[in-house]
């Protein structure tokens, strides 16, 4: 089956007091040359880069298993030139191991691809043709879990490259930062960065150069916000002030055998808006009987002051279900857009739907929590590491969206691209209400002309149906 294809539906939100609507176009990444499904492996944990001075070129990396019998696993890549619409696919250092991709460009339009080569050793590449190819890997010691950020201001750090990882697997003792202040040429010898020390979470750029951190605490008992102000200065050692933040949960370490068995259930996000504002998102764990909810947090002074935890998603509170994998992305005009899983389609919750819901005032309420696929059994098609990773990416402009995230569709694990082209609020939009039911067409588009696919949506978030597609 050719699944080098793209889904075009336009969604609708539901059940909830505001409605959003969105367009929405998705792909398979992870084909062979022929833009083919490869039977029998696996593919998770992408990541995504795009050029900002040409947005029609992205890059995605993953985490490639040639087969599920194997925890064995290598780095595929796949590049575009036409805003996803087709994927070149490869595998860099063919034969080696590697894992935990992390893609990100420059203001230039380079992309930088941080990549671990053991458990806690992590290599840098970079590509100056949007991913087409890559120069040689050059060490940036790292660790697991690994995340990077690039300043695209136009202050003295510029280009500089930040690269922050769990200290608890360091290849250099105590240490959790380095940087590249000569565009990925070479990278500091590493510090101990943030302390207190925080994991499983993402960096971010402030319009003035500031670099921002956040994650959970070492003992996965709270979240933490660090902040330095002079690692955009090359002649300066970064040093770092961190603080307790309240994200009205925990980040869970995983083992859920009903969502992802040897797996996180998300990382924390962090990101710094063009006007200042700094927003922090993660899917905790909060206090009572609900499992996990995607949660928010907001500061308008710079991290001094921080909003009370709000939730994102909508489904009723204490509600007996799981919206991991969490994801933020804020657009230069400020939108702020969110992704996640969420199993509330099935009351065992092995299976999950991709929802998205976005803030146009700093996230003060959302919008939107519109349901973007049909549901799919994450438990399916597991390499011998039995979980589908342990993050999604997204990026965000003015005008959308562009996800790397996974999901086994047809019975295996695989990474697909996303485009969610937000469009103003339609009172009808080419949809159609019939008695309860929401009636979508979805085109497809590959070799040839396809008839179009009809989704019937009931009034229960989630419950879709999608011809061919296998679901609860």
């Amino acid at each position: 089956m050719n699944k080098n294809l793209i889904w075009v539906m336009l969604a609708s939100g539901w059940g909830c007091a505001t409605t959003g609507h969105a367009q929405v176009t998705m792909v398979q990444v992870n084909t062979d040359a022929l833009g083919l499904d490869i039977l029998g492996d696996a593919a998770n944990e992408p990541s995504l880069a795009v050029d900002p001075t040409n947005p029609n070129r992205m890059a995605i990396g993953w985490r490639q298993f040639d087969t599920v019998a194997s925890n064995f696993r290598q780095a595929g890549v796949a590049y575009t030139t036409n805003g996803g619409l087709t994927w070149t696919s490869s595998v860099l250092t063919p034969g080696l191991f590697r894992s935990d991709p992390v893609l990100r460009s420059d203001a230039d339009g380079n992309f930088y691809f941080s990549s671990l080569s053991s458990a806690t050793s992590a290599e840098m590449f970079k590509s100056t043709n949007g991913g087409a190819t890559w120069g040689p890997p050059i060490y940036s010691f790292g660790g697991d879990k690994q995340w990077i950020a690039i300043d695209k201001t136009n202050g003295p750090g510029r280009g500089n490259i930040y690269q922050h990882w769990n200290v608890q697997f360091s290849s250099v003792p105590n240490t959790s930062f380095t940087r590249s202040t000569n565009a990925g040429a070479s990278y500091e010898n590493p510090t101990t960065g943030p302390n207190p020390s925080l994991k499983w979470g993402t960096l971010d750029v402030g319009p003035n150069g500031t670099l921002y951190a956040a994650g959970s605490n070492l003992g996965q008992t709270g979240h933490l916000f660090a902040w330095s102000t002079n690692a955009q200065f090359s002649g300066q050692s970064p040093t770092f002030t961190a603080t307790a933040i309240n994200l009205g949960g925990v980040t869970s370490g995983g083992r859920n055998l009903s969502v992802n068995p040897a797996g996180l259930l998300g990382q924390v996000s962090i990101a710094a808006a063009g006007n200042g504002n700094l927003y922090v998102l993660g899917s905790v764990d909060p206090a009572g009987a609900d499992p996990l909810d995607v949660m928010f947090i907001r500061s308008t002074d710079g991290g001094t002051n921080w909003s009370s935890p709000s939730r994102v998603n909508n489904n009723p509170s204490g509600d007996n279900s799981y919206q991991w994998f969490g994801t933020m992305s804020v657009a230069p005009n400020g939108r702020i857009d969110v992704i996640w899983n969420d199993t509330s389609v099935n009351a065992s919750n092995n299976f999950s739907v991709l929802k998205y819901a976005y803030s146009l005032n700093d996230g003060l309420t959302w919008l939107g929590q519109l349901t973007l696929t049909p549901q799919f059994n994450h438990l399916l098609g597991f390499p011998s590491q039995g979980k589908i990773g342990d993050y999604y990416d997204m990026t965000s402009d003015n005008f959308g969206a562009s996800l790397a995230f996974s999901a086994t569709f047809t019975g295996g694990q695989d990474v697909y691209y996303m485009r969610i082209n937000a469009v103003p609020e339609p009172t009808s939009a080419g949809l159609a209400f019939l008695s309860g039911v929401l009636f979508a067409r979805w085109r497809r588009k590959d070799s040839g002309d396809r008839p179009a696919v009809e989704a019937r949506i009931t009034s229960s978030p989630g419950s879709a149906s999608f011809p061919g597609v296998s679901s609860a």
